[in-house]
C-alpha cells in the first residue's frame, strides 16, 4: 500500500482488527477498540480522555458538502498498542 492510500480503507476496520505502523525499524501493532462511523466534527474531541496505555486515533473525513465546503462527519478509529518489535 502506498502512503497516499493509508486512510483509504479506514472505514472497513472493525473491533479487534490489527493496525500495523512501521517507523524506521520498529513495527508497532495496535488493536482496534472502537469505531465511530459518523462522528460529529463539532463534538469529536469531547470524548477524548487520558489513557494509561499507548493509544492511537485515526480520523478520516466523510460526507463532503459542496454548499458549505466542509465534511459533515468523521470516521474515528481508536486502537491500543499491543506489541512492538524490531524488524531485522
Amino acid at each position: 500500500m502506498s502512503p497516499r492510500d493509508s486512510f483509504r480503507w479506514l472505514t472497513r476496520l472493525a473491533y479487534n482488527d490489527d493496525v500495523i505502523v512501521h517507523i524506521g525499524d520498529q513495527r508497532l501493532v495496535y488493536k482496534v477498540r472502537s469505531v465511530v462511523e459518523q462522528a460529529d466534527p463539532d463534538t469529536l474531541w469531547k470524548g477524548i480522555k487520558h489513557e494509561q496505555n499507548p493509544w492511537m486515533m485515526l480520523i478520516t473525513c466523510r460526507g463532503y458538502d459542496e454548499k458549505t465546503n466542509t465534511y459533515r462527519w468523521r470516521t474515528v478509529i481508536r486502537a491500543v498498542l499491543v506489541d512492538t518489535t524490531t524488524d531485522h
